[in-house]
């Protein structure tokens, strides 16, 4: 048990300074590239889908994390608390998307924002596809942490491939 500890400790180490790292990275070449005008645009419009995406987890993966590790092993009792927090979560993100979209449209402060909001959106369906709280039900933290490293080198290799004009906020966004 203690060995699962340490490599549980060790992956969540690995993750945590992987998302510190990637992005001192990849802002040092972004803001280079797409000045400040334009990393503060899409700054700004992040911070807003931010607090949609809040809505949209409702606290769900710690619930679910609670929950689920007191009935991981009835198999059958945990298919059902995922399958209805799964459904509540798509519930809420798609009340999320409907605001969203309702006030990158019509709020006229918002406007010039809106299609970077469409974009950054994105992150709360795969924030719910991803249910990644299952996999920490199950300590799964060798996946997790392959998983966001793996992503977050995806990521910088494809802004790097990508980014390369003040004009492409669009595309590092």
């Amino acid at each position: 048990m203690a060995k699962s500890i340490k490599k549980n400790a060790i992956y969540s180490l690995i993750n945590t300074g992987s998302s510190l790292i990637f992005p001192l990275i990849s802002f040092q070449y972004a803001s280079r590239v797409l000045f400040a005008e334009n990393i503060g645009k899409v700054n700004y419009s992040n911070s807003i889908v931010t607090y949609f995406t809040l809505f949209a987890a409702l606290g769900i993966a710690t619930y679910a994390v609670r929950e689920g590790a007191r009935i991981r092993d009835d198999r059958l009792a945990l298919q059902n608390l995922a399958s209805e927090l799964f459904s509540i979560n798509m519930v809420s993100t798609l009340i999320s998307y409907i605001a969203l979209i309702l006030l990158a449209f019509f709020n006229d402060a918002l406007h010039p924002y809106k299609y970077l909001l469409l974009i950054q959106g994105t992150v709360m369906f795969f924030n719910t596809l991803g249910v990644n709280w299952i996999n920490t039900i199950y300590e799964d933290y060798a996946y997790i942490t392959v998983r966001n490293v793996l992503m977050q080198i995806i990521s910088f290799i494809l802004m790097i491939l990508f980014v390369h004009e003040s004009r492409d906020y669009y595309l590092y966004a």
